[in-house]
């Protein structure tokens, strides 16, 4: 009995690839799952936990197609082993991964079959490598739509409430609601970003109290100048000018700790999110005309309030 895989991974497996009948008939669906090569056998698993495979290919039985979409709209990078009798179809996220696989495979198609490993051999591992897919997926969640309505609602009500007053305040100062998703998007991204490079030990959560510091003192500098906007007897426009560039000093000072952070984490274009959405939240100009827009009063004060309620909440390490 082979205590190793040749390989393993997790790969995309088409529900109903099988038998001929169950894909022709079944629904056609996606799941991922994990897999292990050992000699003349793959073994995929439902979830890491599972004591036994749910499926086992005998792979001197069948044939390799390595480029084999059957009609696929959603997977690029697929490869299918079949015979007369089954048909089973599965793909890679990427070209190399798809490449490594289908080499693998066709190294190992001729050896004599091999019994799945016991879950303590292979435990580690899939553990891995299960994280890895839900980072990615969560990335992708980032740009969905039903992404995004996962993301919001499993943040602290706290964020999700800023976020949503700046989003409405954007839209309704650039009259732009496309440039509201965008600045939306790009502040969950980057969150989600952060959340799983605390969760993978890149980075912990000191480190983003560190960043998270000056946006707070922005969120605070910018309350007191809405009660002098709203409250005083006489606007000084001038101090106001002063205060908004103190702002936005406070607020560059937050992407860049953040971009510090995460420049060696992430793709250069995610970090220049970063500072392109926080340029546009802190511009000066556009704050005085926020500020002084009437028909903005009731949702600058929303917006307000929310920055209150967050500088009012805090986030705690395991410390």
């Amino acid at each position: 009995m082979s205590e190793e895989f040749d390989r393993d991974g997790l790969l995309w497996k088409r529900t109903g690839s099988g038998a001929n009948q169950k894909r022709r008939f079944g629904q056609k669906k996606w799941t991922l799952v994990y897999v292990n090569l050992i000699g003349g056998s793959l073994h995929y698993y439902k979830d890491e936990e599972d004591e036994k495979p749910k499926g086992s290919i005998e792979l001197t039985e069948l044939v390799l197609n390595k480029d084999d979409t059957q009609g696929s709209s959603s997977k690029k990078f697929c490869f299918s082993l079949k015979n007369d009798q089954f048909d089973f179809l599965f793909a890679s996220d990427e070209e190399q991964e798809w490449k490594d696989w289908t080499s693998a495979i066709e190294a190992n198609m001729q050896k004599p079959s091999s019994p799945a490993l016991k879950k303590e051999k292979r435990k580690t591992r899939a553990q891995a490598l299960a994280f890895k897919a839900k980072k990615n997926m969560a990335v992708k969640m980032g740009t969905s739509a039903v992404g995004k309505k996962a993301l919001r609602s499993n943040a602290p009500d706290e964020v999700k409430n800023l976020v949503s007053s700046i989003k409405h305040i954007v839209e309704l100062s650039s009259k732009s609601k496309s440039k509201a998703t965008e600045i939306e998007d790009a502040i969950f991204k980057i969150g989600i970003k952060c959340y799983f490079l605390v969760e993978d030990k890149k980075i912990t959560v000191d480190d983003l109290l560190v960043a998270d510091k000056p946006l707070r003192q922005a969120l605070d500098l910018l309350s007191r100048c809405h009660d002098h906007a709203k409250f005083a007897r006489s606007v000084n426009k001038d101090l106001l000018a002063q205060k908004f560039v103190e702002v936005n000093k406070l607020l560059m000072d937050a992407s860049d700790k953040i971009s510090a952070l995460v420049q060696t984490q992430m793709k250069p274009r995610s970090v220049e999110l970063v500072r392109t959405t926080i340029e546009y939240l802190g511009n000066p100009e556009r704050l005085m005309q926020i500020f002084m827009d009437s028909a903005l009063d009731e949702d600058l004060q929303e917006l307000i309030s929310a920055g209150e309620h967050y500088t009012q909440f805090h986030f705690y390490s395991d410390k």
